[in-house]
């Protein structure tokens, strides 16, 4: 497995992101596309559909991965991962994966393009708040254009590639966003490792 932390990328004390490619084989890859292609498809909301709909914000769709026989050892890579990327750049307080995994597919047209974090609206119920945000790709670079996953450090913006199975882990409080699919369908899994809240 190759394993990679970047530079600071805008101050000496604070990390902006790590990433870890080659955490699956192309079968367990293969595998999990075939799997996610079974579950049923909601709309994605944003702190409640209330708030978004019109769409404006978020119009793409999601399914939840339960823990279960067929998906005990995506859940073990991704916990695993988080852990030593965490030992490694963030050194956060950490409990474990609180929620499901979520799968999102975004197809022509839709997006994330509300600049926003995973730390805030819902994830207030609970008692773990989200600490760190995992998101894999599940699709290949040829299956689609746009759909770019921009996340904000400092002024900037820095765009994550798109290869298959790469794994980026950035902390949840993060500003980022989607931009809309222009061809083909993006597909990625995310997930969240919590822990006692910031003090």
């Amino acid at each position: 497995m190759r394993f990679h932390i970047p530079l600071p990328k805008y101050d000496t004390e604070n990390v902006a992101y790590g990433y870890w490619d080659g955490a699956f084989t192309e079968e367990q890859l293969v595998n999990t596309q075939k799997y996610c292609s079974k579950l049923k498809l909601e709309d994605a909301e944003v702190g409640g559909q209330e708030a978004n709909q019109d769409g404006s914000k978020r119009n793409n769709k999601i399914a939840w991965l339960e823990y279960n026989d067929d998906t005990a050892e995506l859940y073990q890579i991704f916990c695993d991962v988080a852990s030593r990327i965490n030992n490694q750049l963030f050194n956060f307080d950490l409990t474990g994966m609180h929620e499901q995994i979520q799968y999102s597919e975004y197809n022509i047209g839709e997006h994330y393009g509300a600049l926003h974090q995973d730390c805030g609206m819902r994830n207030h119920t609970y008692d773990m708040p989200r600490k760190l945000t995992l998101t894999m790709q599940l699709s290949r670079p040829e299956d689609y254009e746009g759909g770019d996953l921009k996340v904000r450090i400092g002024e900037n913006y820095e765009t994550f590639d798109k290869k298959f199975g790469k794994i980026f882990i950035f902390p949840s409080y993060t500003l980022h966003k989607v931009t809309p699919v222009t061809k083909g369908i993006r597909k990625s899994l995310v997930s969240w490792i919590g822990g006692p809240k910031f003090k």
